[in-house]
Order: C-alpha cells, then structure tokens, then sequence
C-alpha cells in the first residue's frame, strides 16, 4: 500500500504532466507542425525518409538557432520549417563548412530548402524567428526528410 504523501507526489506529477501536455505552449508547436504537415505528407509519399526526429522549439524575434546535420554526398535532401501562429516570418538556411549557403527567406511562416551535397560532411541547418507578434517570440518546428536515389526503380503498384 502507498503511502498518503507518495500519492501526493504522483497526484502532482500526474497533474504537472497534465498541464504540460494541455499548455498553450505545446498547442503552438502543433500549430507549427499543422504549417508544415501538408509538405511532409507530401514527402512521404513520394518514399523520402525522415532524418532524425523533429526539431521544435521557442524563438524570439530575430534569433536563430542551429543544428549539426550529416549529410551524404549526392543524396537530395529537403528542410521544411513551420512556425506557430505568432511567427509572420521564419527563415532556413543549410550552410557549408566552404561557406556556401543554400535558403529560404521568402516572408511567410513556412521555409523549404532542397539541397543535395557535394561532399558527406556536417552541414549547419539555421532556422531564424524574423518575424513575430508583439510578444517577440514563436515556436517553430523542422523536419528533415532525404529522398530516395533518383536510380532506384519505383516500388511495383500492389496487385488488385
């Protein structure tokens, strides 16, 4: 049998578990995934494969955060960011360690970079909160998706 302040403590964690998943935090991130879903159902279909799990976070106006993705030479790749209600304007760009950038800062809530290396390395993928509500910050979210190699053959229709 537990004891009355062991069922408190799982009372309040299941409570703070609660809150967390009901937050309007949490519903902003989904409202940045919901931007960029229609692309990434899109991705799926055509067999590309999603790299590692789903980025989200909070920004404020004007900042950027980065993240270290490898890539393989001669492999297509495809970024899509989506940003909350609060983001007017979310850019993403894929850097080089040679310097060479590849991006999207068209001024919209959503940015796509297709971009296929040259080289297997490290790349830079920066997404940058340009835009937002007076508040100054928005969640984002980024999806990173490989697609298959263009000479591998289509899988056969199923039979009916």
């Amino acid at each position: 049998m537990k004891s009355p302040k062991s069922l408190v403590r799982a009372a309040i964690g299941s409570a703070a578990i609660f809150a967390l998943a009901t937050s309007s935090a949490w519903a902003d991130v989904k409202t940045a995934l919901e931007e960029i879903d229609k692309i990434r159902r899109n991705l799926l279909a055509a067999n590309a494969t999603p790299v590692g799990e789903p980025k989200t976070g909070l920004l404020e106006k004007g900042h950027t955060i980065s993240f270290d993705v490898p890539m393989d030479k001669g492999r297509t790749y495809e970024l899509i960011a989506g940003g909350c209600k609060d983001a007017f304007d979310l850019d993403l760009a894929v850097t080089a360690d040679d310097g060479t950038h590849y991006e999207d800062s068209t001024k919209d809530r959503q940015a796509n970079v297709v971009f296929t290396p040259t080289e297997s390395r490290i790349y830079s993928v920066t997404v940058k909160m340009t835009s937002t509500t007076p508040d100054n910050k928005a969640h984002y979210a980024l999806l990173i998706f490989v697609r298959p190699p263009a000479d591998k053959p289509a899988a056969p229709a199923p039979a009916k």
